[in-house]
């Protein structure tokens, strides 16, 4: 439509007051039109599609875009925001003296917008426009700001009104001191916490803290635990007791005089959105904060909770200009509030124009048709063809037999596309399925790479009751033998692991091993008294495999590790199998914790984030970001869905999928379990074949060539840190 490349076109162009353009006899309309023509040449010149981004960047009001993965949202905001300068409501002679906020729920997230705006613009040529009257900040961040204009105390700590946030990691020793005595309290106070376990750990209590601000932010919908479920079983929390203990932490905030961010949307929503008749001080503020802001933005709109929606809905209901961009296909954080009916609320209230965003530019033909033909099956998303802006690009799917199998792939993948330059990133749907495939990176090979999200390294509960193994065949711990031996006997009541414990540590001589005695006294004990006929087996087994002799620490250690894959618990088998991993390259026991924890301490590195080419995250953590080759990792049943998810119609989870599958601009693996496919990749309808390792490749190339044995890297770590010590030293004779 528009042929002509504009080379020339700059600031000048545009009229910047339609006062002045009017006293030349021009009407307001041919004013807009004419700048709006000379616009959309000119980003017609620099490359843009406006087959969809024209009726956008004319849009004006209340605006909603329907943006599916890759399909050149942060464009079409940059645009938006481009024109509305210009001659648009942000423009010098519309413009009042009210806010301007674009606003989403990351800090960063709101940083790269100002950026993409800040470099689309410099493409454009328009040198003029500035971003320094618009506010990029956090939804939290102007929410803090409302409550300090409203007379909270925030800032004056001399002050006894002085509210602090509630961090457990913050700098400031009393209010991390708050922070710990709040959730120590509730652990005592409602029994939380693992059985048998005094300790409460510092993720033990910001997973309390992430159960109770879901349980808020859902202020109009059931409860349950869904994605938490796992996590409220651990710490032996009910839906029963979950409403007391919010109470309870509520009332423990105010003693303390902090806040969490929660708190933040409450307060604002109690002071600056309820309106009271017979309270004038309050009619003052909300007419305030209805009438605060003349350009509003919120980008991830599928996000918002319902109370978040409901605080920002005088915004809606009261602002000229609001642009609300969102995708319900990629709505997938409901385990803590997000609610994707909320933009199904906003269209029915608001009837706002709708743009949907259709053209995924990322993802070529052979990757998006079959994950678009999985999400199709979802009802309750808004209705638009989805469509690939390129051909080609490639898909495949491989089954496997163990986890460790699809790990040891994986690395085989990861060598050939590194040696290749690509980015690649290995999903996982949780954040413990990819343990295997990182763990395993880690331990085999010298390459860094980059971990994204709330990663649960080698040190958290998840794994501790593989570390009691330890415990069992090095002969220690008798004290805590009823812990131990659950791991064992998983099926034995509290009181009979007790019971057994307590005759144990009579019967079994000091510093003998429990499952390796020379005293058989106990075999009927166990068998019969206790009904664990199986655990009775297994010392039998473990007698006839190698004979009287004790067999040593790490070959004890390794046989119960195969012992308790079989318990059939898919996350145990991640956790094992990474376990296994380790183990194998280790001699000893205490060479296997030296190493666990040198691997541990890459893992934590690598959640700095850096320049590294591959990427271990899970859709939460890679979410917005996209990646030459796209390996899911474990798409199985019980995975994808996850098992402990309360979705019973598996939107989310199919949504989940969906985000996970669009991350690849030419390839796309999908590996998965035997018999156990994940109900979404054949929904896609691609073969799934059988694994053949990728012979030849890098194995014996150049990058391989550097590599040592983790013993090896262990002492060479070793060294460099004692080099270090002398790092400050003169050597001078």
């Amino acid at each position: 439509m528009y042929k002509s490349a504009l080379d020339n076109l700059g600031d000048d162009t545009f009229s910047q007051k339609a006062e002045v353009t009017n006293t030349e006899g021009v009407s307001t309309v041919d004013f807009y039109e004419e700048n709006m023509k000379k616009y959309l040449e000119l980003v017609s010149s620099k490359g843009y599609n406006l087959e969809e981004l024209e009726p956008i960047i004319r849009s004006d009001g209340r605006t909603e875009l329907f943006a599916t993965a890759g399909s050149g949202k942060s464009t079409s905001i940059s645009l938006i925001l481009a024109k509305d300068k210009l001659f648009g409501r942000l423009a010098p002679g519309n413009r009042g003296d009210k806010v301007a906020w674009v606003t989403t729920f990351l800090r960063k997230g709101a940083e790269e917008i100002k950026q993409n705006v800040e470099r689309t613009v410099a493409r454009l040529g328009l040198t003029s426009i500035s971003t320094n009257d618009i506010t990029f900040s956090t939804l939290q961040s102007e929410f803090f700001e409302l409550l300090r204009l409203r007379g909270f105390n925030l800032t004056d700590k001399t002050k006894s009104d002085y509210i602090r946030m509630l961090d457990g990691t913050s700098d400031d020793g009393e209010t991390r001191n708050s922070y710990n005595a709040i959730f120590d309290r509730l652990f005592r106070k409602y029994q939380l916490g693992e059985d048998g376990s005094n300790y409460i750990s510092l993720q033990d209590r910001r997973d309390l803290q992430a159960i109770i601000s879901n349980y808020r932010n859902c202020v109009l919908s059931k409860y349950e635990f869904g994605e938490a479920a796992e996590t409220a079983k651990r710490l032996n929390l009910t839906l029963s007791i979950l409403p007391l203990v919010v109470e309870t932490y509520q009332e423990l905030k105010a003693r303390y005089s902090v806040m969490d961010y929660d708190d933040l949307m409450s307060y604002v929503y109690d002071y600056m959105v309820v309106e009271k008749e017979d309270d004038p001080v309050q009619t003052a503020w909300v007419n305030f904060y209805k009438n605060r802001y003349e350009y509003f933005m919120l980008d991830e709109a599928q996000d918002m909770s319902e109370l978040q929606y409901l605080v920002l809905k005088p915004i809606f209901e009261n602002c000229p200009r609001v642009v609300i961009v969102g995708d319900p296909d990629q709505s997938i954080y409901g385990f803590r509030g997000s609610n994707p009916k909320v933009m199904e609320w906003f269209d029915k209230e608001f009837q706002p124009s709708k743009y949907p965003l259709s053209v995924s530019y990322r993802c070529p033909s052979n990757i998006l048709n079959p994950i678009a033909k999985s999400i199709a099956h979802n009802s309750n998303r808004y209705e638009h063809s989805l469509r690939s802006y390129k051909e080609g690009g490639s898909i495949e799917a491989f089954r496997f037999e163990s986890v460790k199998d699809m790990a040891d792939a994986s690395l085989q993948l990861i060598d050939k596309y590194l040696a290749e330059g690509k980015t690649i990133v290995v999903q996982s749907r949780v954040n413990f399925t990819y343990s295997p495939s990182s763990i395993l990176y880690a331990t085999k090979r010298q390459g860094e790479f980059n971990l994204l999200g709330d990663v649960r390294d080698l040190n958290t509960a998840r794994y501790r009751k593989v570390w009691n193994l330890i415990e069992l065949v090095r002969g220690r711990g008798l004290t805590d033998i009823k812990n131990n031996l659950k791991v064992l006997a998983p099926e034995i009541k509290p009181w009979d692991a007790k019971r057994l414990a307590e005759r144990l540590m009579n019967i079994v001589q000091d510093n003998e091993n429990v499952l390796y005695s020379n005293n058989y006294a106990y075999f009927d004990f166990i068998a019969n008294d206790c009904g664990l006929k199986s655990l009775a087996t297994l010392v039998d087994k473990l007698r006839n495999k190698f004979g009287a002799e004790y067999p040593g620490d790490m070959r004890l250690f390794r046989e119960l590790l195969a012992h308790v894959l079989y318990w059939g618990d898919s996350a145990n088998a991640e956790v094992v199998g990474t376990i296994s991993t380790l183990a194998e390259e280790c001699d000893t026991v205490s060479e296997f914790f030296t190493a666990k924890d040198f691997v541990n301490n890459k893992v934590r590195e690598a959640m700095r984030g850096g320049t590294s080419l591959l990427t271990f995250a899970t859709p939460f953590g890679f979410k917005g970001r996209e990646a030459n080759i796209n390996i899911i990792f474990d798409d199985s049943d019980n995975v994808f869905p996850y098992a402990l998810s309360s979705d019973i119609g598996y939107e989310e989870e199919r949504r989940i999928h969906f985000v996970a599958g669009t991350r690849g601009d030419e390839k796309t693996i999908y590996l998965t379990r035997t018999g156990k496919v994940s109900p979404f990749l054949k929904e896609m309808g691609i073969p799934i074949k059988g694994w053949v390792p990728l012979d030849g490749m890098v194995l014996d190339g150049v990058q391989l060539k550097q590599e040592m044995s983790l013993k090896e890297r262990m002492q060479k770590a070793k060294v460099e840190e004692q080099l270090g010590a002398f790092a400050d030293f003169d050597f001078k004779l």
